[in-house]
């Protein structure tokens, strides 16, 4: 269901409610995502992620 330009990095299965991980492309917006989504899904809550100044720095 996600567009082949999005990562999917982590799913999940809990009491019946899907969860997933999913990273944007760079030029992408979490509208964008939620676009293609919304027809398909019903969403409870959407967070964003923000890396941390150790995962920025640490990335090869």
């Amino acid at each position: 269901m996600i567009p082949a330009e999005f990562e999917l990095l982590h799913e999940q299965t809990e009491d019946g409610i899907n969860k997933a991980t999913i990273r944007l492309p760079k030029g992408t917006s979490q509208n964008q995502l939620l676009t293609l989504l919304i027809p398909h899904v019903t969403l409870h809550s959407f967070n964003e992620i923000i890396p941390s100044m150790n995962d920025i720095l640490s990335k090869p």
